[in-house]
């Protein structure tokens, strides 16, 4: 059906277009007479869609994309239809507010089926109006967002399930029919086009083990509070508001203030501040701790929030003595209102600072809560639905000390089914499985339960203090599900990324039974194609490892993390498209990913960052440059030509708005956008060294993709640009007197990354090289340093191309092993776990690994010309695969007692150049095969030779036969 016109008309509910996190369940009945023998068709949705026939789970999508290029999925539903009444029903989630892989476009629902049988006339489904659809009240649309990235935490109760509308004989009469709202073309999907990659693998997984469990005490809704101040008011940005309480109680106690928000806080308890600082994170409970005395009887407390951007949380409760009352009003019985938020009052910003959180606004001066402020808003309630996440980290969870049998003790597997009411003793309980290491996927529970049971879900990729902690840089991950009576599957609509989970059961009020807890695992579906292994285990657990990571992030595109963003960032697509090349061999998601930075590309030339997604446009033009450059390693790689000459044009346009950002000085000078090279403090402003760095490859990748289509004028340019570059970069940024380039012109300030970057693009010549090496690595201690394993893949590769591979060896020995010594399973965002625990573009290693120590590399466009030049180090061996799209390159290579032995199969259509090691060898003499091909310092006539030739520390044959190869020297 793919290339026929469509039929279907895009269908929605009554309502509005955008509903906020909203669920839409559609069905349509159809006859079929006979068996059917061919059924094909196409299905899109915005949000997000899962597909069902007669009850029977087909697919979910659509892929991300732009609107304007949404793509749609194709399905054989022959396996799932037969003869009589059949029933396609699907859930759509549109989520109304745009997230960091989600375009905002507007609610629908889209479908077109043609089936043939061996009876009757073809039917083609269509959607239209005939269609019956309801809104899902089973999904509580006000629950929050996960965090600014992601889409919500899901609250879903059982009990408003609708049971069996997914079969056939489901009454619908009461549905109400489809409204129709455009034809094919409609905005905002002026164009569809089909899903170019493969639809995403999915498979159960189960916990490796129990890590603990345990009774519950809840902190209930009047022992904490959290007031988000920009949903009641406007606007949250450069402002700053006041949120005030009184606190009783019936005797003077000492309490710990516990408190968190994002930017600047001050706390007065009865006048005293006791918390005054202004700080930039992410807001979570209990970032702030004091130790307070409340005086018997009532006690005033007044809190100050100060916002730049974004969200505006505020978190208080207060640790250590119980029957507190919290009431705006001084009410004992029954206080409706238990806080007042006062504000906005104007918060300017001059350069770093907040004027207005240094003024003293009128709740400041007098601290009388009930009187009349200017900005004035009135109550807040603490509403429980706001925060699943809050709760269960609030909690407080008591582990037992003696489990008896049959409850599993601590780090073993769980055994099933398990009681959960046995260990609550009436209450509340909690469980928390290990996954073994981070998976990526959609949680499933199968539980037995009474009417009304709550399970929450909560999620993390590490354990604090033994224990699961959902809500963690603000990321509120957790979700809910309420019991209906008896035995029941809860699945997640969306995809969680973490390693431990933990289960609270709240209102338990009989028995409850756990049948089963694992995960949906959902990653792109990757073949094992590649392989590496050597003498050295560390380094084969590192390989390992970042083939892992990048695994767990690829799934419609390459994202950033499976955990808090699940973003396509170009600078991380870059490393982890480079690690899959040597780990999975796929091209198709690095093309989707290519084609959708192109598509973003704005009409003077600039490209996005970050696609599809977010609130705003992502300009990052370190990013930009870093996108000519994977195109045409994409192209090195897989050999498709074609991707070249479609995105050559948008090259063009890209590197002409460069040429526009050039100053006097003929360097890029104060560029717009998000100027990011790495997490760390280095010099963005006026001829940013690091951005012309990227400038400098970007040229020579321009220049080498001009070669392919053919524009001998355009090669010789961007050549001629990138030298000129060198030339200037070189006269305006090197310092004499340091033996380094500095960050800037006249700055002061020398980061290791614009030198990595100098000696990697060949700006610093060899005879700098050395110095600088020494400059920032041995003697660096004034120097910025590399602050992610993102920017040490620049520098491995600097130093594997400047020959200095022991010291790139020891780098990611100790930098990658420490992470491995602490317990990482995946890679992590920083050296230090700071953020994320699974980050794709941390897994250069595996990349390097394979390219420097099995030595395998595309030397012409999809391996029809490779080289192959092991990196002995001091390793005695390694082996390992090399897929490509031309057959798999088998390589190993061992030494031993003074014979070195290289065996490599060359695949049909390709030419290899093999290098084979001198060094403690004098003079060697190569055998292949057992005939001499090299002795006496030069080559000796062989069929399979095609030529032979030696530099300083290498000899070279270049072999061209496919079949395989065994030197021995």
């Amino acid at each position: 059906m793919e290339h026929r016109e469509w039929n279907a008309r895009w269908i929605w509910c009554d309502g509005p277009p955008c509903p906020r996190n909203f669920y839409l369940a559609l069905r349509k009945e159809i006859k079929v007479s006979g068996s059917v023998t061919e059924a094909k068709c196409r299905c899109v949705a915005d949000s997000r869609y899962k597909l069902f026939v007669n009850g029977r789970f087909i697919g979910r999508g659509p892929a991300r994309s732009d609107p304007r290029r949404q793509s749609y999925d194709q399905y054989d539903l022959k396996p799932f239809l037969h003869p009589g009444r059949n029933v396609v029903a699907a859930v759509v989630h549109h989520y109304g507010e745009p997230t960091f892989s989600y375009v905002l476009g507007r609610g629908g629902f889209l479908f077109e089926a043609g089936i043939k049988s061996d009876q009757g006339k073809p039917v083609e489904v269509a959607s239209d109006r005939y269609w019956k659809v309801k809104p899902l009240e089973s999904w509580d649309s006000r629950s929050p967002r996960i965090d600014i990235q992601l889409g919500f935490t899901e609250v879903y109760d059982g009990r408003r399930e609708l049971q069996g509308w997914m079969e056939p004989d489901f009454d619908d009469g009461a549905w109400a029919h489809a409204t129709v709202i455009g034809k094919v073309g409609m905005e905002p999907w002026p164009a569809l086009v089909p899903r170019d990659i493969p639809a995403l693998r999915e498979e159960m997984r189960a916990p490796a083990a129990v890590v603990d469990m345990g009774k519950c005490s809840p902190v209930f809704d009047d022992e904490a509070f959290h007031i988000d101040f920009g949903r009641r008011m406007t606007p949250n940005r450069d402002a700053v508001a006041y949120a005030a309480t009184y606190v009783y109680s019936e005797k003077r106690a000492d309490v710990v203030l516990l408190a968190g928000s994002e930017d600047g806080i001050k706390i007065w308890v009865n006048g005293d501040k006791v918390v005054d600082h202004h700080i930039h994170r992410r807001s979570a409970p209990d970032q702030e701790q004091a130790e307070v005395t409340l005086e018997a009887g009532w006690n005033g407390i007044l809190v100050k929030v100060d916002q730049s951007v974004g969200e505006w949380d505020f978190y208080f409760r207060l640790e250590g003595e119980k029957d507190l009352i919290y009431s705006a009003e001084k009410t004992l019985d029954g206080a409706e209102c238990r806080w007042r938020i006062i504000g906005p009052f104007d918060n300017e910003m001059i350069g770093d600072e907040c004027i207005g959180f240094e003024t003293p606004y009128p709740p400041e001066q007098e601290m009388d809560f009930n009187g009349v402020y200017e900005g004035k808003v009135g109550a807040v309630r603490w509403r429980p639905y706001d925060g699943v996440a809050e709760r269960m980290t609030w909690d407080r969870l008591i582990c037992l000390q003696e489990i008896h049998s049959p409850l599993p003790t601590p780090h073993s597997p769980m055994p099933l089914p398990l009681r959960v009411d046995e260990w609550s003793e009436g209450g509340d309980a909690y469980l928390v499985v290990d996954f073994g290491q981070e998976v990526v996927g959609f949680p499933r529970i199968e539980v037995e339960a009474p009417a009304g049971t709550i399970v929450d879900m909560g999620y993390s990729e590490l354990l604090e203090d033994g224990l699961v902690r959902p809500y963690r840089n603000k990321v509120r991950y957790a979700d809910r599900y309420i019991t209906r009576a008896g035995r029941q599957v809860f699945e997640t609509f969306g995809m969680r990324g973490f390693r431990y989970m933990m289960l609270t059961f709240r209102g338990m009020k009989g028995p409850v039974w756990v049948h089963d807890v694992g995960v949906n695992f959902s990653t792109y579906p990757v073949a094992h194609r590649g392989a590496f292994e050597c003498s050295d285990e560390r380094l084969n657990k590192i390989w390992d490892v970042g083939r892992t990571t990048v695994q767990l992030c690829m799934h419609d595109a390459y994202e950033d993390c499976p955990w808090r963003e699940q973003a396509q960032w170009w600078g991380d697509a870059r490393v982890e498209a480079l690690v899959n090349y040597y780990a999975f061999g796929d091209a198709k998601l690095m093309a989707r990913g290519l084609r959708q930075i192109a598509q973003s590309q704005r009409a003077d030339g600039l490209t996005q960052g970050m696609v599809p997604g977010g609130d705003r446009e992502w300009w990052v033009p370190s990013f930009s440059l870093i996108w000519v450059i994977s195109l045409w390693e994409y192209v090195l790689y897989t050999g498709d030509e074609n991707l070249v000459h479609e995105l050559y044009p948008n090259v063009q346009r890209l590197l002409s708005w460069f040429d526009r950002q050039t100053g006097d000085r003929g360097l890029l000078e104060e560029a717009p956008g998000w100027i990011f090279t790495d997490w760390a403090d280095i010099d963005s402003a006026g001829e940013i060294a690091a951005l012309n760095g990227f400038y400098v490859g970007a040229l020579e990748a321009a220049s080498e993709l001009s070669r392919i289509v053919r524009n001998e004028a355009s090669a010789a340019r961007y050549k001629g640009r990138a030298n000129a570059v060198r030339t200037d970069f070189t006269l305006y940024l090197w310092s004499e007197e340091k033996g380094v380039y500095t960050d800037g012109i006249g700055s002061d300030r020398v980061s290791q990354h614009v030198n990595v970057l100098a000696a990697l693009y060949d700006i610093a010549g060899k005879e700098k090289r050395d110095g600088i090496f020494r400059a920032i690595f041995e003697d660096g201690s004034e120097v910025v340093q590399i602050g992610s394993p993102y920017f040490m893949f620049y520098a491995l590769d600097a130093l594997y191309r400047s020959r200095r591979s022991d010291q790139a060896m020891a780098i990611i020995r100790k930098r990658w092993g420490e992470m491995l010594d602490a317990g990482a399973t995946t890679w992590w965002e920083q050296f230090n776990p700071k953020n994320s625990w699974c980050h794709g573009w941390s897994a250069g290693p595996t990349y390097f690994l394979s390219t420097e120590v099995l030595g395998v590399k595309p030397r012409a466009p999809g391996f029809r010309r490779f080289e192959v030049k092991p990196g002995i180090g001091d390793l005695q061996w390694a082996q390992g695969v090399m897929p490509t799209v031309r057959g798999d390159i088998p390589v190993s290579w061992k030494r031993d007692e003074g014979t070195f032995h290289l065996k490599v199969t060359v695949p049909k259509g390709c030419k290899a150049e093999v290098a084979i090691p001198k060094a403690n060898f004098g003079h060697p003499r190569i055998l292949l095969g057992g005939k001499a091909v090299w002795e006496n310092g030069r080559a000796v006539p062989h069929e399979m030779i095609r030529r032979a030739w030696e530099d300083d520390e290498l000899v070279w044959f270049e072999i061209g036969w496919a079949r395989k190869y065994w030197f021995k020297c």
